[in-house]
């Protein structure tokens, strides 16, 4: 899935498993992974139903566009099978074997793309501050389907991969 190697690949065609190899992850990883994790674990849409809107994401009750990025972050950095990491994704690289962050590239490429829908009149933003100002969870509680979200993850990943 990556052009440095292989990192995140999915196995089968339903996206259930995935396999991470050697290298350094990059952003494109990232967000393949936060769409793999809505796909085969649930879109958390707090808009739909108040009684999600008071649980944080998780496996069970599926994961918001923001926490969908944490999550891949957390599970791509783990030390080991199994072994939990960080939301912010801090690993060692493998290129310069220095400490690194998957996080802030992965946020700031899908928040770009939502800036991008505003600017082309794709989505109008919500008026207010009920989401403390990020224009993830904006759109997370408007987007219309679980396709909506997917779809912004997909966009921001391919606009990764063509900028190198």
């Amino acid at each position: 899935m990556s052009s440095h190697g292989v990192h995140v690949e999915r196995i089968g065609d339903t996206g259930h498993s995935v396999r991470v190899g050697p290298g350094d992850v990059s952003t494109a990883d990232v967000l393949e992974y936060a769409s793999l994790l809505i796909q085969t674990e649930g879109w958390n849409n707090t808009r739909a139903d108040d009684s999600i809107a008071t649980q944080d994401s998780s496996a069970t009750v599926g994961w918001t566009l923001h926490d969908s990025i944490g999550e891949a972050c957390t599970r791509l950095s783990g030390s080991a099978p199994g072994v939990r990491g960080s939301k912010e994704g801090t690993y060692t690289s493998a290129r310069t074997n220095t400490a690194e962050s998957m996080r802030p590239q992965a946020q700031g490429a899908v928040d770009a793309e939502l800036q991008r829908m505003v600017d082309a009149g794709e989505w109008t933003r919500p008026a207010g501050d009920a989401s403390m100002g990020r224009i993830d969870y904006d759109f997370n509680d408007t987007a219309q389907s679980v396709d909506d979200v997917i779809g912004v993850l997909t966009r921001a990943r391919e606009t990764v991969m063509q900028n190198g």
